[in-house]
């Protein structure tokens, strides 16, 4: 689900997985609207809708496409 770059820094930080795990446990709700997609070649942005503390927020994600199979690179806060 995450792109090698991406995979790589987490697990400077320590275990990619572990850290992930811990983040998960501290959401409330999982839902997310993709509200637009841009693809460029191997890598896209997409604009996603996210509830955060009972509060809609847009992020935009970073997609790389690897190993035939997209993968998230990064992800901001608009």
């Amino acid at each position: 689900m995450l792109d090698s770059q991406l995979r790589a820094t987490l697990n400077k930080l320590g275990d990619c997985a572990k850290l992930i795990d811990n983040q998960l446990k501290t959401v409330d709700d999982f839902t997310l609207t993709v509200k637009k997609v841009n693809v460029k070649g191997s890598t896209a942005t997409a604009s996603v809708q996210t509830v955060r503390y009972r509060v809609k927020v847009i992020q935009t994600v970073t997609l790389k496409l690897e190993s035939g199979a997209w993968r998230l690179a990064s992800a901001s806060a608009v």
